[in-house]
């Protein structure tokens, strides 16, 4: 009995001992040989940076061996892209390199000097560039008061992508009124940044309606005038 537990035990060490030596093999050729290197990019998410753009700023050639990645500064210097807000990147075996991207949202945005900046639902800008037909732009006091930016981002950000396309500014007459002024010439009296929700159903509404002023301070009880 004691010889065979012997025998058993060392078949055992054995067994382990070449499946070790077969994982360091596989390893070598994982990490060292061409047949395991980046032959395509896969770029998901991205909208309005181009999948050109993301490939680049990973800084991973074509060919350079999939194991040797470092996937982590990739997604470091993906992300320092302007729109990008949160990236991931992974190896995708054998032969691939898979990117997802979320961008930012942008909701409304300032003309500056230097051109228009983004805001993001956050009311953080993120990048200057010309924006989206969706993104509405804020104008009046809160230019220069961060308070008023940020409560007129709110109102924004309450507004359907839809309806945002139908609207040419937010004007801030003050950190509690603000002004909604329509492509078409009307204007809505939003009143304060408060019961948003409530008040973009109200918007809504009254696009549809006839009335060159509209006032939904108290979404309850439209005003028309």
């Amino acid at each position: 009995m004691r010889i065979f537990e012997r025998i058993s035990a060392r078949t055992v060490w054995i067994s382990v001992a070449v499946v070790a030596i077969i994982a360091v093999i596989l390893s070598a050729v994982v990490y060292f040989t061409p047949a395991f290197s980046v032959r395509q990019y896969e770029v998901e998410g991205n909208k309005h940076v181009t999948t050109e753009q993301v490939i680049e700023a990973t800084n991973v050639a074509e060919g350079q061996i999939l194991a040797q990645v470092n996937v982590e500064q990739a997604a470091r210097q993906v992300v320092a892209l302007p729109w990008v807000r949160t990236v991931t990147v992974k190896r995708g075996w054998p032969s691939s390199l898979k990117v997802e991207v979320t961008e930012h949202e942008a909701v409304a945005f300032t003309r500056e000097g230097d051109g228009p900046h983004l805001l993001n639902q956050a009311g953080s800008e993120f990048a200057i560039e010309e924006p989206p037909q969706e993104a509405v732009e804020i104008t009046g006091s809160a230019r220069g008061d961060e308070a008023a930016r940020i409560s007129a981002v709110e109102i924004a950000s309450s507004i359907s992508t839809e309806t945002r396309t139908q609207i040419s500014a937010i004007e801030a007459e003050g950190p509690y009124r603000f002004i909604v002024a329509l492509n078409d010439g009307r204007q809505v009296v939003w009143g304060a940044s408060e019961d948003n929700h409530d008040k973009a159903l109200a918007l809504d509404t009254v696009l549809g309606r006839e009335g060159q002023e509209f006032d939904i301070s108290n979404p309850s009880q439209i005003g028309v005038r």
